[in-house]
């Protein structure tokens, strides 16, 4: 079974991310409120894939996933990054710091199943979720 973290601080964010990824087929999906318990239960199991908004309470998605980045069972670990940030810096700065897609909120259902599909088959090798 395919394990799914979103570490989303706003409740109806995470409620509607987690009905799309559930909609897509992955069943366990847990969530997280700010950087430090997203940290937490990425320590205490791994994950498959890591949806994170850039600011969450406590740690920052960026460094969230730099830490991810470091550590051998989530150096590969698909990310997609949900924010508001738009500006062409903060892509880069996503990017630069190892995440495979970004989004811009308001999310659609459409663009994150493209975008979900697209990262599963880049790092994992799976076929069309």
């Amino acid at each position: 079974m395919m394990k799914v973290l979103i570490a989303e601080d706003n409740v109806i964010m995470a409620s509607a991310l987690k009905r799309m990824l559930q909609h897509m087929g992955f069943h366990y999906v847990r969530e997280a409120n700010d950087g430090a318990e997203a940290l937490s239960l990425l320590a205490q199991e791994s994950y498959d894939l890591v949806v994170v908004d850039w600011m969450l309470p406590s740690l920052s998605g960026v460094a969230i996933v730099k830490w991810m980045r470091s550590k051998r069972p989530y150096a590969t670990c698909p990310v997609i990054m949900v924010t508001i940030k738009d500006q062409p810096e903060d892509v880069l700065l996503a990017v630069e710091s190892g995440v495979d897609e970004y989004m811009i909120k308001p999310l659609d259902k459409h663009i994150l199943h493209g975008k979900v599909q697209k990262v599963m088959k880049q790092r994992a090798g799976f076929g069309a979720v």
